[in-house]
């Protein structure tokens, strides 16, 4: 997102183009970390955000998330061949700290800015997207990573799961034949049809 420019985004088509950037005269070299191009989905009230952005750029910029004083000095640091491998990756070395003060005003008692991706994969799952299809949105090479380290289990999926097997072991289900209290504990006899 830091590495975000002008041109990576798609109005007409309402998509993001994640992709890398070329040495130029006003972008500097950036890869995508899996190095995989991608798209991804410009819902309407970002579109609007990137629009007021992209009017608020000085002339000549294409950075749409860096205030024009960190482009200035980016530029200057990049003309007198010192711009480090770490600021091309992260131009905004103090993004964290304001990020931390938008947390803290919401009233969230912890989080990183890498949870807001976890959290749209974990909502695009729980959407309907295939795993599939969120791995290659997400940009990951396997589907391990998008299931073991990006999809949370969230209230609504337990309570989603306690309903299923509520169902599956209640009064009326198939699989039980007969249940009893004994000693207040529910004991059932389960149906072994196969």
């Amino acid at each position: 997102m830091l590495n975000l420019t002008v041109d990576d985004v798609d109005f007409d088509h309402g998509v993001i183009h994640v992709q890398p950037k070329k040495d130029t005269a006003y972008t500097w070299a950036w890869n995508v970390k899996d190095k995989e191009r991608r798209m991804v989905p410009l819902v309407e009230s970002l579109s609007d955000l990137l629009i007021r952005m992209l009017e608020a750029l000085p002339a000549g910029q294409p950075y749409l998330t860096l205030t024009p004083q960190r482009y200035r000095r980016l530029r200057m640091l990049k003309e007198a061949g010192t711009l480090s491998d770490r600021l091309r990756v992260c131009p905004d070395e103090n993004f964290t700290k304001p990020f931390e003060r938008i947390v803290s005003r919401a009233g969230v008692k912890s989080g990183t800015f890498h949870d807001l991706r976890r959290t749209c994969i974990t909502e695009w799952l729980e959407s309907g997207l295939r795993p599939h299809e969120v791995m290659t949105l997400a940009g990951h090479s396997n589907i391990d990573t998008t299931m073991k380290y990006y999809v949370a289990t969230r209230r609504e999926l337990l309570d989603k799961a306690r309903r299923a097997s509520q169902s599956t072991l209640g009064p009326n289900s198939h699989l039980v034949t007969k249940s009893q209290t004994v000693i207040g504990v529910t004991v059932l006899r389960l149906n072994h049809r196969q």
